[in-house]
């Protein structure tokens, strides 16, 4: 199978963030940070478990085709439903957006904030 091109229009460059700005530009590599941030641990067997993941990994990333676009196919709704489904929340209770911006407009609509009271977000 070789590997298609994706219809994104640009890509940001070298950034401390692994993924372009538009589309999925990615490795296996940056999946590795990915997967080692979500499930940490310092045991020999974690790191041996890890190191089957990596190759693992990287072995599929020989041999696959990123998505163009993660929209299409109803991909984001199956990934949402997939987290839903790990924590253990009611189904539709995961939200994924685009940026952080969508993020705090989603939030600020449904958490019935009032002239008055604080407001602290990060630097962005």
């Amino acid at each position: 199978m070789g590997k298609e091109t994706t219809d994104f229009r640009y890509n940001t460059g070298a950034t401390k963030v692994p993924w372009a700005a538009v589309g999925e530009d990615y490795n296996a590599q940056d999946l590795m940070e990915i997967v080692k941030f979500l499930m940490q641990g310092d045991s020999a067997e974690h790191n041996a478990a890890l190191a089957e993941v990596d190759a693992a990994v990287h072995r599929l990333s020989a041999v696959s085709t990123p998505p163009g676009k993660l929209s299409l196919a109803g991909k984001v709704e199956e990934l949402e439903q997939m987290v839903d489904s790990y924590l253990g929340v009611e189904s539709g209770s995961s939200l994924f957006v685009t940026n952080c911006t969508s993020a705090f407009e989603v939030a600020y609509r449904y958490a019935d904030i009032k002239p008055g009271d604080e407001v602290i977000v990060p630097a962005i």
